[in-house]
């Protein structure tokens, strides 16, 4: 047994430099690797969340469902126009809620849908001004 360990301890110290070196490519001249950054370097550190007025709105598939939903929104920097962006981005998603049917929604896999469509629809909608949308409470009724 400690004979076949150390073969295999030998053969990984032989093996194991070559295997590393299979995910390196050589780069021509010139050409540089490209910096790794993490997501929240690339952006601007000050950011300001704004919270949107509760949305309740029904949906029209479904007889007597109601949505209400309180969410946030995080601004990048300090911008004075928030209010008003705050204020179209709660109408856009009122909109958007009016065209979603109970099914899409159900599940824990429909609500993170559901939030991806509203983030996309948000980023659009203030053509990249908003980082994020905040769901604070989403409830069905």
């Amino acid at each position: 047994m400690a004979l076949v360990t150390a073969l295999a301890a030998g053969a990984g110290l032989l093996i194991g430099p070559e295997i590393a070196d299979i995910g390196r490519a050589e780069r021509p001249e010139g050409i540089e690797a490209p910096a790794s950054r993490s997501p929240r370097q690339s952006r601007s550190d000050s950011a300001t969340l704004v919270p949107l007025s509760p949305i309740v709105v029904s949906l029209t598939s479904a007889e007597r469902t109601w949505i209400r939903l309180e969410a946030s929104i995080l601004v990048e920097g300090r911008p004075s126009d928030a209010p008003l962006l705050a204020a179209k981005v709660a109408e856009d998603i009122l909109a958007f809620l009016k065209t979603v049917s109970l099914a899409q929604i159900e599940g824990g896999s429909g609500f993170l849908f559901l939030r991806d469509d509203l983030n996309d629809r948000v980023r659009q909608r203030s053509d990249q001004k908003i980082r994020e949308l905040v769901i604070r409470t989403f409830a069905i009724e």
